[in-house]
């Protein structure tokens, strides 16, 4: 029975040095097999390219006629026209800046995409490693019950035991079988949805311990490191500037269009040509613009103030989760170093102190135990997880 025991707590306790290799080898594979974020990466540069549609001037227009003279001793006339609008100048280098930071917010939601991958991967592997922890303990359990129920099964062919007790010990190895086969298929179908999310090339996951959790000294400084490099809260920055360049643009648009060109006209013994210059002046088109887009950058000062707030929000409250069940993962285990009563409980079932049923509900607030362990050291990684990947 010790050796059972020294088993659990090497599965639960031991921390290898290669732990955080293995979880940044996992996102790593991620991002490098991901089909969904290569179509995104390719989404993004076609967003650039839509960002420059509307940055040039309108198309040149090109007109000619031929007019029959009637009497037709007049003759015929023909016309050409070239003319060319071009607004005012400072309209295309505010369409250019507004494009060049819809390109930047571009590559920002790409990055964002990584992120929210980046965030499943690790939590996928969390669980996995979870399942493949839960699965060793059980494996340790199941061993226990088979070796307790052939124990019995010898003891009834020897008449040492009756067969009400033959059947508990065949019916609690059969339970634990069953716990084990359920305990691999969920691990088996967690392993192909991260298989999924790699491109659907296998990325198996064999770890039974977690990552060391070490949190930042400083929440304040860790979380405006964060915010200053976070996708999104970046993006929501960039969205103020671009409102603030609308705002420019719209006001550049109301300047007016000035149109040139080439004309001429053909008649018989005469001929005209020459340039001709007009000037379009934006009287009721652009009415309104500039106060919507005043409007507009006021909403998205508001949006950006508010998402930093949920945002901070959210750091201190995923920081303080991971204290709490920190400390809440530490009690669990100072309390199991302390309470060992399997090799007790073995001896007692041997010489005859307690009974099978006895034993066996004993066994199981043992488990139950170590049970609430795992389930406090899984939602401890979860949590921890979602920030260490906040933080790369």
């Amino acid at each position: 029975m010790r050796k059972i025991s020294f088993a659990l707590l090497a599965v639960l306790w031991v921390i290898p040095a290669m732990a955080q290799q293995s979880l940044d080898s996992v996102l790593q594979e991620v991002e490098r097999n991901s089909t969904a974020y290569r179509a995104q990466q390719s989404l993004t540069e076609a967003q650039k390219a839509e960002n420059r549609i509307g940055n040039t001037p309108d198309n040149p227009e090109i007109g000619g006629g031929y007019l029959w003279g009637s009497p037709s001793a007049i003759g015929n006339r023909k016309d050409l026209s070239v003319s060319q609008e071009i607004a005012f100048p400072t309209v295309y280098h505010h369409q250019n800046k507004l494009a060049d930071l819809r390109d930047l917010q571009a590559d920002l939601s790409a990055d964002q995409y990584r992120l929210a991958l980046m965030q499943e991967a690790a939590q996928l592997w969390a669980e996995l490693v979870n399942l493949n922890q839960r699965i060793a303990i059980q494996q340790e359990r199941t061993d226990l019950a088979g070796k307790l129920a052939n124990a019995y099964e010898e003891r009834l062919t020897a008449g040492d035991a009756n067969r009400i007790d033959r059947n508990k010990a065949a019916l609690n190895f059969m339970q634990m079988e069953k716990a084990l086969a359920r305990l691999q298929q969920e691990r088996e179908l967690l392993q192909l949805s991260l298989n999924a999310i790699n491109g659907n090339q296998p990325l198996p996951v064999e770890q039974t311990v977690y990552e060391p959790v070490s949190l930042p000294a400083d929440f304040e400084q860790w979380a405006q490191a964060v915010m200053q490099n976070n996708p999104q809260a970046r993006w929501y920055t960039l969205e103020a500037d671009a409102a603030d360049r609308a705002v420019r643009l719209n006001r550049s648009q109301s300047l007016p269009k000035i149109n040139g060109g080439y004309m001429m006209e053909n008649t018989v013994g005469e001929k005209f040509q020459g340039v001709t210059l007009g000037l379009s002046i934006p009287l009721w088109e652009n009415k309104n613009t500039v106060k919507a887009a005043r409007l507009r950058q006021e909403s998205n000062q508001l949006e950006q103030q508010d998402f930093q707030l949920q945002f901070q929000s959210s750091l201190q409250k995923l920081y303080r989760s991971v204290q709490l069940a920190s400390a809440r993962v530490d009690g669990f285990r100072d309390e199991l170093a302390s309470i060992q009563q399997q090799d007790l409980l073995q001896e007692a079932l041997r010489v005859g102190q307690i009974s099978l049923i006895e034993y066996l509900l004993e066994m199981q607030f043992n488990y139950e135990a170590v049970d609430q362990f795992v389930d406090a050291e899984r939602e401890l990684q979860l949590a921890w997880v979602k920030l260490l990947v906040l933080g790369m």
